[in-house]
């Protein structure tokens, strides 16, 4: 078991990592944590990469048919 003074200094480096200040209330570092991980909505929403048509000599190059 650790005792109280190592779990002071892994939360109080979680916290400076995480980027809490003040207080921290129950929950805190959990829904901290969940908005670090959980995938971004402007990736989501980002615009996928547009190939070159098919037909050109550009976009056979790009699929690896030329």
């Amino acid at each position: 078991m650790k005792n109280l003074k190592e779990v002071l200094k892994t939360q109080k480096m979680i916290t400076k990592a995480m980027g809490l200040k003040g207080e921290i209330k129950p929950g805190d570092m959990t829904m901290k944590a969940r908005e670090i991980f959980s995938p971004s909505r402007s990736t989501s929403t980002m615009k996928k990469k547009v190939l070159p048509r098919p037909h050109t000599k550009k976009g056979l190059a790009i699929r690896g048919l030329i």
